[in-house]
């Protein structure tokens, strides 16, 4: 049986979940090679600014799903938590939350953290 997911596990899930939902639909509806149905000039004007809203929509909502975890975690720790943003899209979420830290490549940056540490003598000894 595995672990239990935490709260924040989940969330990330969830959002990455969204954000390719999200992007995928704007895709779809940015594609001119599938030979869209014919529509009025007026409702076809609208058509680049519904994938617009579907993509700003999600990242508005991951940003307000962020912002009250960190509100939430808060409240719990009595002090204001560090915000990482790290993975996929968090590029495109990381000017929406002032203040958070981009790290592209966090886990590498563990992974590193890791094989230097595995070379220190003690580390087989201290890793039981």
């Amino acid at each position: 049986m595995g672990r239990t997911k935490s709260i924040g596990e989940k969330i990330a899930g969830t959002m990455k979940d969204i954000m390719s939902i999200a992007a995928n639909a704007a895709d779809h509806a940015m594609k001119t090679d599938e030979g869209l149905p014919m529509v009025e000039e007026r409702s076809a004007a609208y058509i680049p600014l519904a994938a617009d809203g579907l993509v700003s929509g999600t990242l508005h909502a991951a940003r307000g799903a962020v912002e009250r975890f960190v509100a939430n975690t808060a409240r719990e720790l009595g002090t204001w938590p560090a915000v990482v943003l790290t993975g996929g899209g968090a590029d495109e979420i990381a000017p929406l939350l002032p203040g958070a830290e981009l790290r592209a490549d966090l886990v590498i940056e563990g992974l590193a953290l890791w094989a230097v540490a595995a070379q220190a003598p003690d580390f087989a000894r201290d890793a039981r």
